[in-house]
C-alpha cells in the first residue's frame, strides 16, 4: 500500500471565510513531518503568524492518502 502525505493549510481569511491550501505532497512521512514542523514554527500557539500584525489564523495538518485509489476527502472551507 503506497501512501502520500499532504500538508494542508487552513486559514480563516481574517474572519471572512475559510481557505484551504495544499502546502506540499510527499511520498515520505518523515519529509512531510519536517515541512509540517517548519510551517508550525511560523505560527504562535493561537495560530497567528509570529512577528506579524495579520489577524489571520492558520492551522497546518498532515493528511495521509492512499495512492492510486479514488478518495473523497473533505478538506473543509466556507465563505460568508
Amino acid at each position: 500500500m503506497n501512501k502520500v502525505y499532504m500538508i494542508v493549510q487552513t486559514n480563516d481569511g481574517n474572519s471572512i471565510g475559510e481557505y484551504i491550501n495544499i502546502m506540499g505532497i510527499y511520498n515520505n512521512k518523515e519529509e512531510a513531518n519536517i515541512r509540517l514542523e517548519n510551517l508550525n514554527k511560523k505560527i504562535d500557539d493561537r495560530g497567528f503568524l509570529k512577528n506579524s500584525d495579520s489577524q489571520t489564523r492558520y492551522l497546518y495538518e498532515c493528511k495521509e492518502v492512499e495512492m492510486g485509489k479514488d478518495i473523497d476527502l473533505y478538506l473543509g472551507g466556507y465563505s460568508k
